[in-house]
């Protein structure tokens, strides 16, 4: 005797979600690759201004630092831009396409008393990792590079354009217009970090 319409309509469903799972942490996996990436060119970029910096400082160019700066700035929105994507997608995940696959199997107080079947690569990460020290330094280093290049390099140009003048220098209109620039995309940035962690939250081992 052949499955039912019902099994089958079940097998469907439990199709359909595995799908959209593999689907999800595809995306998931590529947009770790893009922060790497995206860690790279900062590395890359920091070294390339201090290999620069006695040619800013001989030429006087101090300008390039506020556009060095933007730049860091709008490298480290990238790099968060990418963790709240990871961050949704892995609170869709867990809240909602979990339990919808858990519920082809078992009842809502099964699947709360933290039965993870197909999920168990995501308890034994949280259990095993999140929370280890390892995890904590490895973000701290990660917000470190993120925002320390932008704002030391703008605190640098603000220290040259005062610290070391006893007459302040009159502001250019480029450096106005880079200033201003700055501070947009580093309030910006702020705003962004703050957001991950609130959106990680939402993530819970069960």
């Amino acid at each position: 005797m052949g499955p039912t319409k019902q099994s089958r309509s079940r097998s469907d469903r439990l199709q359909c979600y595995l799908s959209e799972y593999e689907k999800l942490r595809s995306e998931i996996l590529e947009r770790l690759k893009i922060q790497k990436e995206v860690e790279r060119s900062q590395v890359l970029l920091i070294g390339v201004f201090v290999a620069a910096a006695s040619l800013i400082w001989d030429k006087q160019v101090y300008f390039v630092l506020l556009a060095a700066s933007a730049l860091f700035f709008v490298i480290g929105t990238s790099f968060f831009e990418q963790d709240i994507n990871i961050a949704l997608l892995a609170t869709y995940l867990h809240k909602e396409l979990r339990k919808l696959i858990h519920a082809e199997f078992k009842s809502e107080k099964e699947i709360n008393d933290g039965n993870e079947g197909v999920f168990a690569w995501e308890r034994f990460r949280h259990d095993e990792f999140l929370k280890t020290a390892t995890s904590t330094v490895l973000t701290i280093n990660r917000t470190l590079l993120t925002y320390l290049p932008g704002f030391a390099t703008l605190g640098a140009y603000l220290y040259i354009k005062y610290g070391t003048a006893l007459v302040p220098r009159a502001w250019s209109e480029i450096e106005l217009v880079l200033l201003f620039v700055n501070i947009i995309l580093a309030v910006f940035l702020v705003l962004m970090g703050n957001t991950v962690p609130k959106l990680y939250k939402h993530i819970a081992p069960r």
